[in-house]
C-alpha cells in the first residue's frame, strides 16, 4: 500500500447500530430484526471466477503522486483510521490478508476488493458508465481507461465519484451545505441539523465494497457480531455510518450487472445519510427512508431497486416502470391514504405497492418549488430511539404532519390530494 498523504481525524462518541442485509434484507430497528424476500431473476447466471485477482499496488491513474491525488479530490490511499479502534490494516487482517484498495475523499473513506468487471453488452449500463468516465477524466492526467472493462482501481475511482456525487446531491435536494453543520457558520434562522461536520457526525462515512460474501461475514462477525451476506449498514464507534456491500451477494440473486451493485450502494447510502442528520439514527419515518432510498437507487438505474422487495420480476420486463404502475394503482383506487403509511415499524412491513407509493411521494415532495426542504429534514430526523416501538407509528405520524406543515405550510390531507392530482396528470397508465 502507498504511504499516506492525508490527514487523520480522531474518533469520538460511540453510538448504536443499524444493519440492513439485502439478500434477505435484514435490518435492526430498536434491536429487532425483520426479513423481506428479494425475488431472483430467471435465467442462467454467468460464470464467476472465484480466484483472487492480484491488484496493482499503486494506483495507475494518479501514480500515488500527491499533486495528482489533490487534483482527483483524494486525501489519502491509506493507511488511515476508519472508526474508533478500527484501522484499514485491521480490515485487511480480518479479510485474511487480502489486498484492499483504499481511498479517502472529502466525505468518505472507501475500501474495495472488487475484481475487474467486463461489460456484458447492456446498453443502458454502458451509457451510464461512459458518462461517469467522462466526469472522471478531468480529474486525471492522460486518463485512458481500458476498453470493455473496469479494472479494480477504476472501480474504486467510480465508486468514490458516485458517493461524493450522491453526497452533493443530498445536500442540494435539502438545501443544505457543510456550513449548516458548523454552529459558527450556520445562519441564525437555519434549523439545527447537527454540530459535527459530516451531516452531523464527527467521522467521515465509511464504505467497504467486497467481491465475496465471505469477506462481509468475516468483518461483520468481528466488529458487529452479525453474519449478513449481501450488505450491512451500521453505526461504528466514534461516530461513522458504515456500509458494506458485496458483488457476490448481488450476483447470487441473479443480478450480474455492475449497475445492480451501484444501485444497491446508492439506496443503502441514502439510509446512512439520513441517519447522520441530527445524529438521529433510524429517526426518519419508514415511508420517507424507503422513498428516498428508492429515489437514489433508481437514479443510478431504474431497473434495480433491490431492496424494494417484490417490485422486480424480470430484467427484460417493464416492472421497473414505476410511474405507470403507480398511475394504474391510483386510477383503479388501490392507493392508501398517506395517513396510513405510519404503521411501518419493521423493515419488512411495506408491500410492493407501498414501496412505489413512498418513492413517488418523496420524489414529488423534493421537486416542489414552494417548500423548505431543510425544515422537512430537520423535523423528520428528530431522534426517536427513546420512543418505545409500539408508540412509534403515532410519533412518526405526528412528526410527519409537523414536518409537512413546517416545510410546505399545508396539512397532510391537502398534500395527499395534491400528490394524487399530480400523479393523475403526470404518470402514464
Amino acid at each position: 500500500m502507498n504511504a499516506s498523504h492525508g490527514r487523520r481525524r480522531a474518533g469520538r462518541r460511540a453510538r448504536f447500530a443499524l444493519r440492513a442485509g439485502v439478500a434477505c434484507f435484514v435490518a435492526l430497528l430498536a434491536a429487532r430484526a425483520g426479513h423481506a424476500q428479494v425475488l431472483p431473476l430467471p435465467g442462467g447466471q454467468e460464470a464467476v471466477n472465484t480466484k483472487d485477482e492480484p491488484f496493482e499496488k499503486t494506483d495507475p491513474y494518479t501514480k500515488g503522486d500527491e499533486a495528482a491525488m489533490d487534483r482527483a479530490g483524494y486525501v489519502s490511499y491509506g493507511p488511515f483510521p476508519l472508526a474508533k479502534g478500527i484501522k484499514t490494516s485491521d480490515i485487511e487482517e480480518t479479510l485474511g490478508g487480502l489486498q484492499v484498495l483504499w481511498v479517502e475523499t472529502a466525505h468518505f473513506k472507501l475500501g474495495s476488493t472488487l475484481k475487474t468487471y467486463k461489460f456484458q453488452g447492456d446498453q443502458r449500463e454502458e451509457k451510464r458508465i461512459k458518462e461517469e468516465l467522462a466526469r472522471l477524466k478531468p480529474r486525471f492526467d492522460k486518463f485512458a481507461p481500458p476498453r470493455g472493462k473496469l479494472d479494480p482501481w477504476l472501480r474504486l475511482h467510480l465508486a468514490a465519484l458516485r458517493l461524493e456525487e450522491q453526497y452533493a446531491d443530498f445536500q442540494k435536494r435539502f438545501g443544505i451545505s457543510d456550513a449548516d453543520f458548523d454552529p459558527t457558520k450556520r445562519a441564525a434562522d437555519a434549523p439545527d441539523l447537527g454540530h459535527d461536520p459530516y451531516l452531523g457526525l464527527p467521522l467521515k462515512f465509511t464504505v467497504l465494497l467486497l467481491e465475496k460474501e465471505s469477506g462481509l461475514s468475516r468483518v461483520a462477525r468481528r466488529y458487529l457480531q452479525q453474519e449478513p451476506k449481501t450488505s450491512i449498514r451500521w453505526r461504528l464507534d466514534g461516530g461513522t455510518q458504515f456500509l458494506c456491500a458485496t458483488a457476490e451477494g448481488v450476483r447470487n440473486f441473479g443480478y450480474t450487472l455492475d449497475a445492480a451493485l451501484a444501485s444497491l450502494v446508492a439506496g443503502e447510502m441514502a439510509h446512512n445519510l439520513l441517519d447522520a442528520v441530527r445524529d438521529g439514527w433510524t429517526a426518519a419515518p419508514m415511508w420517507f427512508r424507503y422513498g428516498l432510498s428508492h429515489v437514489y437507487a433508481r437514479k443510478v438505474d431504474e431497473r434495480f431497486a433491490i431492496h424494494a422487495a417484490g417490485t422486480t420480476r424480470e430484467l427484460g420486463d417493464d416492472s421497473w416502470k414505476w410511474e405507470e404502475r403507480v398511475g394504474r394503482l391510483l386510477a383503479n383506487g388501490f392507493v392508501k391514504p398517506w395517513s396510513e403509511f405510519f404503521e411501518w415499524v419493521k423493515y419488512d412491513a411495506p408491500r410492493p405497492q407501498s414501496h412505489m407509493l413512498a418513492w413517488s411521494r418523496v420524489t414529488w415532495l423534493l421537486q416542489r418549488k414552494d417548500g423548505d426542504p431543510r425544515q422537512l429534514l430537520h423535523v423528520l430526523c428528530e431522534p426517536i430511539l427513546r420512543v418505545p416501538e409500539p408508540e412509534r407509528p403515532k410519533a412518526w405520524e405526528t412528526r410527519t404532519r409537523a414536518a409537512l406543515q413546517a416545510a410546505y405550510g399545508k396539512d397532510l390531507e391537502t398534500l395527499d390530494a395534491e400528490w394524487r392530482e399530480w400523479v393523475g396528470k403526470t404518470y402514464p397508465r
